[in-house]
């Protein structure tokens, strides 16, 4: 099962429950990966679909994050 958020990125709608989400997750990385991620590294994510037809969400981008 993989959750799904629904965000605004206009008005922020949302982005607190994915905040909290994303903050009881356990860590993954190592401290020197996590330091590599904390410097002011641009993030990275790769569009593969863009959905315009869904109802009563508008504009739906999937991807990968990559860094």
């Amino acid at each position: 099962m993989v959750p799904i958020f629904k965000v605004s990125s206009i008005n922020g709608d949302g982005l607190d429950v994915l905040q909290k989400f994303l903050n009881v997750l356990p860590p993954t990385a190592n401290s020197k990966e996590l330091e590599r991620l904390a410097s002011n590294e641009h993030p990275l994510f790769q569009v593969d679909d863009v959905y315009t037809d869904v109802p009563d969400v508008g504009l739906v981008t999937c991807g990968i994050v990559k860094t």
